[in-house]
């Protein structure tokens, strides 16, 4: 079975990190007209802490994947 080309999954890894953006937006949103502040911070920190966990998340997912390709290939 080939592998997959690394601009896929560099494609998907990006779909999802914009869907997830667009979901923080939208829960902020929604934190700011109900006055419900994660974490107890202001909404633009708590805003900054999820984007540095989802680019933690991102390198994180884009290691493994080399990783695991590596061990694959043997």
């Amino acid at each position: 079975m080939e592998s997959t080309p690394w601009w896929v999954q560099v494609r998907l890894y990006l779909t999802l990190v914009v869907l997830l953006l667009l979901a923080v937006v939208v829960g902020l949103n929604f934190a700011q007209r109900t006055r419900f502040w994660w974490f107890g911070v202001h909404e633009v920190a708590t805003a900054w802490f999820l984007l540095a966990v989802l680019a933690l998340g991102f390198v994180l997912g884009m290691g493994a994947a080399w990783w695991w390709g590596r061990r694959r290939a043997g």
